[in-house]
Formats: C-alpha cells, sequence, structure tokens
C-alpha cells in the first residue's frame, strides 16, 4: 500500500503504467464505460439550458413565456429524478445494479429522441419526466456498482474517475450547442436533442458489452457461482494470475454475512417480494447508527442541489440577463471549469479525507457565488464581465468537486444490503431541492444577485453538516451487512486469506 506521504507522488507515476499495461487497460476500459454512463446523466440535465433561449423553442414549445413554462420543463426532469432515485433506485439492492442502470440508460435514450419530435408543452414536458426518471434509475445503481468494482487503496480514484465524466457530458452538450447554434448558424433545436441522446444509447452498448454485475451484491443473493466467475474475469483484467482460480465454493465458505441462508432464499422470492424487501430497506436506513449518517447526508444532498444546480440549468440564462456577450463560448468555459475541480478531487480526496474536502469545497462554493453576484451588481465594464465569468467557473470546480466527493462518501457509508436504497433516498432528497431550486431561481431571473445569494446561503448550510458525519472510510473495505461496524474492516473477501492473498496483494502492480 502506498503510504500516505508520498501517495500523490506514487498515483501520479501509475498513471502512465496502467494505460500501458494491456490487462489493467481491459479493467480501466470497464471503468471508463461506467463513466460514459454518467455523462449521458450530464448531457439529459444541461441540454435543456441551451434551448430554453432560443427564439424557435420558445416559440414551438413555451408558448413565449420562458419565466412560468421553462420552470416547467425544468422542473419536469428533476420530479422524474426523483421519483426514478425514490422507487427504481430502490430496486438495485434486489434485482442487481447493472440490470437497473441498463433500464434507466434506455429510457434516457429513448425519451430524449421522443422529446425531440415534441409539437407542445405537454409532450415535451412528459419526455422530460420519462428523461428524469431514467436518470434517477440509473445514478443510485452506477456508484453502487463503482465503489463495488474498485479495489478498497484506490477506491477514492476510481468513484471519481467516472464521477469526472460529468465534465465529458457538460463539454460534450457545450460544444454541441455551440456547433448548433453559436457558429453563425442556429440549427434545428430537434436535431441538437436528438444528438444529445447519443451518449445514453453508447453508455447502454457499452454497460451491456463491457461491465459485469457487482459480485457482492451476487453474493448477498446467493449466486456464488456467478460472483466466482465475475471475481475471475476482474482478477484477470487487473493483472492477477493464480493457478487455481476463486471457486463458488470458497465464496460460499469463506463470506463473512451472518445471514447468508436468509439471502439466498430472497434471491428465489418473486419479484413483488423482492419489491417489497426494497421498502423494508428504507426503513432500515432510518434505524440505528445509519440514521444519523442517512440524515445528514440527506442535508448535504438537498443544499448542493439546490446550489449547483439551480444555477447550472439557467447559467445561460444569466449570462443572458447580465447582458454577456459570447453566450455559447463563456457557457464552454463554465463547462470546462469542471476540470480543475476533478483533478483536485482525485489528487486530495484520499489523503485528505472525504469529510474535509467535501466542506472545503461546498464553502469555497459558498464564498465565489457570493462574489458572483457583488460583480453582477456592478456597472458594467470588462472588469466585471471578467469577475463574472471566473467566479462563474470557480463555483462550477467547487462544486463539482463537492459532487464527487459526496457520491464517494454516500457510496462507501451505505453497506451493500442497502447501498443502492440509501443512495436512491439521499439523491431524492436533492431531487426535491432542484425542483425547488427552479421554481425559486425561475421567479428570480429578472434579479441575478438575489438568485444568486440564494444559492450561496443554501451552499454554505451544506458545507457545516459534513462537520456531523461518521469517520472517513478511506482506503477501508466496504460494509456489507447492516449489522456489521463501518470500522470493523470487515467485509466480503472475494479471495479469501486462508487459501490465498488477495488480488490487491497479488498484482504485478500492488497499488491497484
Amino acid at each position: 500500500t502506498v503510504n500516505d506521504d508520498n501517495e500523490l507522488s506514487s498515483c501520479m507515476a501509475r498513471t502512465y503504467s496502467w494505460y500501458k499495461n494491456s490487462p489493467q487497460k481491459a479493467y480501466w476500459l470497464a471503468i471508463l464505460s461506467l463513466g460514459v454512463c454518467n455523462s449521458s446523466d450530464a448531457t439529459e440535465i444541461l441540454a435543456l439550458s441551451y434551448v430554453l433561449g432560443l427564439d424557435s423553442f420558445s416559440n414551438d414549445i413555451l408558448n413565449n413565456d420562458l419565466s412560468r413554462n421553462g420552470g416547467v420543463l425544468a422542473g419536469a426532469i428533476f420530479l422524474g429524478m426523483l421519483v426514478g432515485g425514490a422507487l427504481v433506485g430502490i430496486l438495485g439492492d434486489e434485482f442487481g445494479r447493472r440490470k437497473v442502470l441498463l433500464v434507466g440508460l434506455l429510457m434516457n435514450a429513448v425519451s430524449g429522441i421522443i422529446s425531440a419530435m415534441s409539437t407542445s408543452l405537454y409532450v415535451m414536458a412528459s419526455m422530460r419526466l420519462i428523461a428524469g426518471i431514467g436518470i434517477g434509475t440509473s445514478v443510485p445503481p452506477l456508484f453502487s456498482l463503482t465503489a463495488e468494482l474498485a479495489p478498497s487503496n484506490c477506491r477514492g480514484m476510481v468513484v471519481t474517475v467516472v464521477s469526472s465524466f460529468w465534465m465529458v457530458g457538460s463539454i460534450f452538450v457545450s460544444v454541441v450547442g455551440f456547433l448548433c447554434f453559436g457558429a453563425g448558424s442556429e440549427l434545428s433545436w430537434r436535431l441538437f436533442l436528438i444528438i444529445c441522446a447519443v451518449p445514453s444509447l453508447l453508455g447502454a452498448l457499452l454497460l451491456h458489452q463491457l461491465v459485469p454485475e457487482s459480485p457482492r451484491f451476487l453474493v448477498r443473493q446467493g449466486r456464488y457461482l456467478e460472483a466466482a466467475l465475475v471475481v475471475n474475469d476482474l482478477a484477470k483484467l487487473m493483472g492477477y494470475n493464480h493457478a487455481s482460480p476463486l471457486t463458488a465454493r470458497e465464496i460460499e465458505f469463506h463470506s463473512e454475512f451472518e445471514n447468508n441462508l436468509h439471502e439466498q432464499e430472497r434471491s428465489n422470492n418473486g419479484n413483488l417480494e423482492k419489491a417489497m424487501d426494497g421498502l423494508k430497506s428504507v426503513v432500515k436506513l432510518y434505524s440505528g447508527g445509519l440514521a444519523r449518517i442517512t440524515v445528514l447526508l440527506q442535508v448535504v444532498y438537498f443544499c448542493l442541489s439546490f446550489g449547483s444546480y439551480g444555477l447550472i440549468t439557467l447559467i445561460n440564462a444569466i449570462f443572458q440577463q447580465v447582458h454577456l456577450e459570447n453566450l455559447y463560448f463563456n457557457a464552454f468555459l463554465f463547462a470546462l471549469a469542471n476540470l480543475p475541480g476533478n483533478l483536485a478531487t482525485g489528487f486530495f480526496v484520499d489523503s485528505m479525507g472525504r469529510r474535509k474536502m467535501l466542506a472545503f469545497s461546498m464553502g469555497l462554493a459558498s464564498f465565489v457565488v457570493s462574489l458572483f453576484a457583488i460583480a453582477v451588481a456592478m456597472p458594467e465594464s470588462d472588469l466585471r464581465t471578467f469577475l463574472i465569468v471566473f467566479n462563474a467557473c470557480a463555483f462550477q470546480a467547487f462544486t463539482i468537486a463537492g459532487w464527487n466527493v459526496t457520491s464517494l462518501l454516500s457510496s462507501e457509508n451505505f453497506p451493500t444490503q442497502i447501498r443502492s436504497t440509501g443512495l436512491g433516498i439521499c439523491i431524492s432528497s436533492g431531487r426535491i431541492a432542484s425542483m425547488i431550486a427552479q421554481i425559486v431561481n425561475s421567479a428570480l431571473i429578472d434579479n441575478p444577485v438575489r438568485l444568486l445569494l440564494v444559492s450561496s446561503f443554501f451552499l454554505f448550510i451544506g458545507a457545516v453538516a459534513p462537520s456531523w458525519l461518521p469517520s472517513d472510510m478511506s482506503k477501508a473495505p466496504l460494509s456489507d451487512s447492516i449489522d456489521m461496524p463501518q470500522d470493523s474492516g470487515r467485509g466480503i473477501r472475494l479471495v479469501p486469506t486462508s487459501c490465498r492473498t488477495t488480488i490487491e496483494e497479488q498484482a504485478p502492480n500492488k497499488n491497484i
């Protein structure tokens, strides 16, 4: 294991070897496929902000009423995300992360294509609602699957890599928006929406072909043979070679769950029984020590969603309201500002700690949004323009770092048994905040200073909440059972120590 004092330099030195080494390259190809799935969510969410200000879209869909009908469309997608996260996302703990994620991606793609054919506000809002359900369905299993496929000693970086593809999606939609609307001619907004559905289709294809189901989920369902096959395939991708592959009997015998028989019986239940078990999992989130974790993470998701989604979905309208020129170029800079936030997370999330970095990033985001508001209130000048764009980009960088850490923190703090359920509930709290933010910010769009100060306030509250969370789980094994203490270091050993060393210890690159 890399020592803390030289972890950053060692991680940087490993970057080239990961891609040069063929087996590890194959493993990272599976992880990057999950990143593409995440980028599709960004594309679907942000696409609307590029068409709301178009005269053709306003005439065709909004009936020339942006303040009301624009808020309806923006709210519809977040309402769908609430439904998807609260209800369908729960099923990831019962039906599998990969299967539920695939359904969500296909819902995204189909609704995105149909929305391009919409002829009225009601059809468009319905398709945005379905797209939101697809996004809400996909996010909890996406990060659950990522955390469960990653070795514990570099899990922070792996989850950050997948999270960073939000930047890829936002840059993709900004480039497509510039080519369609800002390159001297205005192409059809319908063509733009069709192109924005491509990442969802690509993500579904890559997921189906390259990404396995979580072996932790398979073991909890009593599907030991499938778990053994997945683990052995992952071991080969990571460069681990052993004379005798891991067997299903070894996994069953060495599994550290106390309720394996109960889980195996559950795996034979019908869909209705599984759905009822999923609802029971929600109750478990508010019992014992998990109650504190769940409530605090819900507060973080609520505040971060209100402060970030409330702005990014209206950023182009805000730029127009404060009379910025080169709208699409500034939007591209805003999307590109994801990069420093992603880099900072990748380099410091393990050494700095989850809680401290989350509080730090959200606190700075609150501060720069306040500076953004001050700049908007200044008389028009080149300095004002610079400060607006700079602080908007700084806000994007700090909030994306906050989202990366929040995704990692929530993935680690819930046990495998209810991880997807816990993520779904927390994300749903964020969706409620996002819907409220669309209503509030649409009403305040004519007063950008007040709009920005409201966002700054919620980001500040979110910066304070992490201080009451339990200790970080940086490089610690994930908890699998609700009854298993989080700091016990216990978790399912996919390669039992009684008969062989772990994948991490045997791999040619021990840090992978």
